[in-house]
């Protein structure tokens, strides 16, 4: 067999989480509480309002001050629900986390910066939210942070 038929390894392991990922999806609806604080915060934005500065979601302090820093995800997250359902969210949840291990491979220079991000407490950077496998907006923070972060190889 020649060899540029084979995957290479960031390949693999992009697959590889995405599936653990998917088949994890039922699970991962139900470990982040703030889910649906984030989707009901899509939705309204998605209605044509900025982002809330105030709490307007909540009955013990409406009208708090309120800094929704993962608006962005969670209008992803509710677009997501609207096409796919439950099936949309645990989708991009796959994606993010697969990408995040797969930049992570790519500018780390090699499998022992994935093996580190693994370690407790969340990784390398506390900014990543690993191995959290759930479906949190924070999975595109975790992105973001590994495409802009240097590394040293």
């Amino acid at each position: 067999m020649k060899p540029y038929m084979l995957p290479r390894l960031r390949d693999v392991l992009f697959m590889a989480v995405f599936f653990a990922a998917l088949l994890l999806g039922p699970r991962m609806l139900n470990m982040d509480g703030d889910l649906p604080r984030h989707m009901a915060i899509g939705r309204y934005v998605l209605q044509g309002n900025l982002p809330p500065v105030n709490d307007i979601f909540s009955h013990t302090v409406p009208g708090a001050p309120f800094a929704p820093h993962k608006w962005l995800s969670g209008v992803l997250f509710y677009l997501a629900y609207l096409v796919f359902e439950e099936r949309g969210m645990v989708l991009l949840s796959a994606t993010a986390l697969a990408a995040t291990f797969t930049i992570i491979y790519v500018r780390g220079g090699g499998p022992g910066w994935c093996q580190a991000a693994l370690l407790p407490p969340g990784g390398i950077w506390r900014g990543i939210d690993f191995p959290a496998l759930d479906c949190a907006p924070a999975h595109f923070h975790d992105v973001v942070v590994c495409a802009v972060a240097g590394f040293d190889r």
